[in-house]
């Protein structure tokens, strides 16, 4: 699904080239989606609450703040319902119908969305309701091309947060890491309280690994 054009003031033109199996498109649709001018505030609202609750550190033995998780909670409600009303309304339903028409309930389907629009791009798709009639259907984001990543440091930097005595071998887990990765920096914090992860994953110089066993304890 590509958008050759607009934005969420006036709509966006859509594309949708069908086709099975990695083999050439058989099929072309030709689409719109209408305007939804209150979409991307209505993101920038749930993301703002969101980054904001993630920045917050909750000293030990004090209560999440629940008023800003209900906040964060009611944007994102809000943000799927105007989201939803907008794909079922007019031309998008229109869309969704002509999909309707070459989808298979029992055949895997990929849907790609080629777009340059940033709202587009971090909508919560999985929420429309074509993907709850086609379980098989998945939604992938179709970039133009690969991230410039970074240049791997050596050698790499690892925070090993080990756990509890009586459910793992601490001993068993540093050779695990000293074995595959021998030239490592490694640093161990065993049984640490939360204040000392979070102290250690700020470090200015930054982690490449974080290696946490599902057993590891964290004193509070």
């Amino acid at each position: 699904m590509e958008t050759t054009g607009g934005d969420f003031e006036t709509g966006f033109s859509v594309t949708i080239h069908l086709s099975w199996r990695g083999k050439a498109p058989h099929q072309t649709i030709y689409g719109q989606l209408p305007p939804a001018p209150q979409i991307p505030e209505l993101y920038r609202q749930w993301r703002s609450l969101y980054l904001a609750a993630t920045r917050i550190i909750v000293p030990p033995g004090q209560v999440h703040n629940v008023a800003s998780l209900e906040e964060q909670r009611s944007a994102g409600d809000a943000l799927i319902a105007a989201m939803q009303t907008w794909l079922n309304h007019g031309s998008a339903r229109e869309l969704e119908f002509s999909l309707r028409e070459e989808l298979l309930h029992n055949e895997s389907a990929q849907l790609i969305l080629k777009t340059e629009d940033e709202y587009l791009q971090r909508l919560p798709w999985h929420r429309w309701s074509l993907f709850s009639r086609y379980k098989n259907l998945v939604m992938a984001l179709h970039m133009p091309y690969p991230p410039q990543g970074k240049p791997l440091r050596w050698p790499v930097r690892i925070l090993a947060i080990l756990g509890n005595d009586d459910q793992i071998s601490l001993q068993e887990d540093r050779a695990i890491i000293s074995r595959f990765l021998p030239q490592a920096n490694v640093e161990f914090l065993t049984k640490p309280s939360r204040q000392r992860v979070s102290d250690r994953l700020r470090d200015p110089k930054g982690w490449d690994i974080l290696f946490l066993p599902v057993t590891a304890t964290v004193i509070p």
